[in-house]
């Protein structure tokens, strides 16, 4: 995601690096007046002229593309799949609370390589799940093929 509001040449460079490396890459720009202010490096921009752009006045309208962006992710999609087959049938609050604790587990795992699995388990049971409800989510969000898991004493995991 790069936001090339303002013509910081440091967008139009990253975005040039993520589309050679042929990467997934959106390009939103501000159309609200106050963010059209003349500056020294905005012509840099112009190189991103005939690129998709996504358009938005305010920050609502950001917040809008951006939910849409996350909603459309091959992950999201995965992980919404996950949950609608293994939680099909189950009672309402069950499935709430399932979906909860499978957003914590991939939020923990968020930003890191590996995890050590012992400490995600931890974390998940001291914001109240059981050992047994995070031992059966690791196994079957890993058999979805979402996150990898490790054996043994010194098991990491980390989101695939």
């Amino acid at each position: 995601m790069f936001d090339a509001t303002g013509g910081n040449a440091n967008v139009s460079l990253e975005f040039g690096y993520a589309e050679a490396l042929d990467s997934k890459r959106a390009l939103y720009v501000s159309t609200h007046k106050a963010s059209k202010t003349a500056r020294r490096d905005s012509p840099i921009i112009a190189d991103l002229a005939g690129k998709k752009q996504n358009q938005y006045k305010q920050e609502a309208g950001l917040l809008r593309l951006l939910e849409d962006l996350s909603k459309s992710h091959d992950y999201t999609k995965r992980f919404e799949n996950f949950l609608a087959q293994t939680h099909n049938g189950v009672a309402r609050g069950e499935k709430k609370s399932a979906r909860a604790l499978a957003l914590k587990l991939i939020h923990l795992l968020d930003g890191a390589a590996k995890v050590r699995r012992a400490d995600a388990v931890q974390s998940l049971q001291a914001e109240g799940y059981g050992r047994n409800a995070i031992d059966e989510l690791i196994k079957k969000i890993r058999e979805a093929g979402l996150i990898h898991s490790q054996q043994g004493p010194h098991s990491r995991v980390w989101v695939t």
